[in-house]
């Protein structure tokens, strides 16, 4: 988790703790009169959910296009921007915090994983890794993690690893 606060202190991006608002908002982010500014719910004591939430935030400072907020008189276009702008916030998370060859490499080195294993050993959510298989089988269906195996996504959120006769 220091690796993100490092790069949030050096963008000089401020976080603010506030309580939990009544939409269960864990986290967000938004630009004021220029200062860049991640607020984070203080009610989060689990590490492991604080960096999935602060990383997603983050993601947002490196792709979100515009911040502009929704309301229940949002045109389509501002609701379809904001769902890309948490799609790239989300890819930017995921991407940071289990990059593919990193998580390729731990598959090789295991015979036998589960979805919380692989959470466990990245230090995040099992929603989060459920969203990066999702976001590698945008790209590849199939990923080789060494010469016998392959990892498999074509079933999600069911994943295996295939390993010929």
């Amino acid at each position: 988790m220091t690796k993100l606060l490092d790069i949030i202190t050096t963008l000089g991006i401020h976080i603010e703790y506030r309580p939990d608002p009544p939409s269960k908002i864990r986290g967000f982010y938004y630009k004021d009169l220029g200062d860049e500014i991640i607020v984070m719910n203080e009610d989060i004591k689990d590490e492991t959910e604080f960096r999935h939430v602060l990383a997603h935030e983050l993601g947002h400072y490196f792709t979100t296009i515009t911040t502009k907020s929704l309301s229940p008189y949002s045109s389509y276009l501002d609701i379809l921007n904001t769902h890309r702008n948490e799609s790239r916030a989300i890819r930017w998370a995921c991407d940071y915090l289990i990059p593919t060859y990193d998580l390729l490499g731990y598959l090789k080195s295991q015979k036998g994983v589960s979805i919380a294993d692989i959470a466990l050993a990245f230090k995040v959510t099992e929603e989060m890794i459920t969203m990066k298989f999702t976001i590698m089988s945008l790209e590849r269906l199939y990923w080789k993690v060494d010469d016998k195996r392959s990892l498999v996504l074509t079933s999600l959120p069911s994943i295996y690893m295939y390993t010929p006769l």
